[in-house]
């Protein structure tokens, strides 16, 4: 039988302390998960905030509901500001009514490669907030609400006002509370709000990759949500980020909801590889997508609380 090093809450904390990172602000650094079920092979966040580029992280759960740490299941990465329908590929599948963790881990070594594990705990450290790691618990085909708090210190009662053992300060469940009390599940809600005289006035500008599809050099995009016309628009990825302003595809998409985008890119899709997809603004009156080298002032990006409106997707694996 496989031997599992299980880590309470402080005790990750502690074998954190003296790391290359730690990050304290709670409204950066959110996941958002209501209403998905996970389940199969993928995991999918609807909404990620995070303050600098890293990783969302998955790990398996002791028989205390405490996350099996430094190892992990499944990872990928992330970019600074908000990430949208971040699809992690689990290799050998969740299993149906397991509990699992999802952790945020910064990237900083500097190499763009998830480190954290045996014998490498002091680089690409679990994200904090309040001294304890943002994490999201979850059951694999239980469908996510907003009251699925985790206590990863099974000494912290539910009520986690009280203090942890290193100190004063507060614990997880209150950091979870805290976290998901954030613009993004609010404008979530919104845009799935059935009302429909009311409901595109108030639905963010988003896009939803989840369920879509790829054939040869064709994307279709679920939903892509947009505030005036503009333009669905595909980067490739070098060492984790989105070459800009060069594209390789875009498509135009009206104000409103688009639903079943179609995109074609220069060349097709290759299996594993990651790609951006990124929503853009017509602003120059003219219905061309003008946005690239020496043109980065007309067609700009759409941006969400300070970062462009994005999917991630890999080839292959929507």
């Amino acid at each position: 039988m496989r031997m599992r090093h299980m880590m309470t809450a402080t005790a990750l904390t502690a074998l954190m302390a003296g790391g290359a990172m730690a990050q304290d602000d709670a409204t950066d650094n959110t996941m958002m998960m209501e209403g998905m079920t996970p389940s199969g092979t993928t995991v999918t966040f609807p909404a990620i905030n995070v303050a600098q580029d890293g990783y969302i992280v998955i790990h398996e759960t002791d028989a205390d509901g405490n996350p099996v740490v430094p190892q992990s299941i499944a990872h990928a990465p992330l970019m600074a500001g908000q990430n949208t329908n971040v699809v992690v590929d689990v290799p050998g599948g969740l299993v149906e009514g397991e509990d699992y963790v999802a952790m945020l881990h910064v990237e900083d070594n500097g190499n763009s490669t998830y480190d954290f594990g045996e014998d490498m705990t002091d680089v690409d450290v679990p994200v904090t907030a309040g001294g304890a790691p943002v994490t999201r618990l979850f059951t694999a085909g239980v469908e996510m609400t907003g009251d699925m708090d985790v206590n990863m210190d099974p000494a912290l009662p539910d009520d986690s006002d009280v203090a942890d053992e290193a100190g004063d300060e507060p614990g997880l469940d209150g950091v979870i509370e805290e976290n998901f009390d954030t613009d993004a599940e609010a404008m979530t809600d919104d845009a799935m709000t059935e009302d429909a005289g009311s409901a595109m006035a108030t639905m963010a500008p988003g896009i939803t990759v989840a369920g879509g599809t790829i054939s040869g050099s064709t994307l279709t995009v679920p939903s892509v949500v947009a505030e005036q016309d503009g333009y669905l628009v595909i980067h490739a990825v070098l060492d984790g980020e989105p070459v800009v302003p060069a594209s390789i595809g875009h498509t135009p998409v009206m104000a409103g909801q688009n639903t079943d985008v179609e995109v074609t890119i220069d060349y097709p899709f290759v299996a594993g590889e990651n790609y951006v997809a990124m929503l853009h603004v017509e602003d120059n009156g003219n219905s061309t997508y003008d946005f690239g080298e020496g043109m980065t002032e007309v067609d700009v990006p759409v941006t969400s609380n300070g970062a462009p409106v994005t999917a991630t997707f890999a080839g292959g694996a929507m």
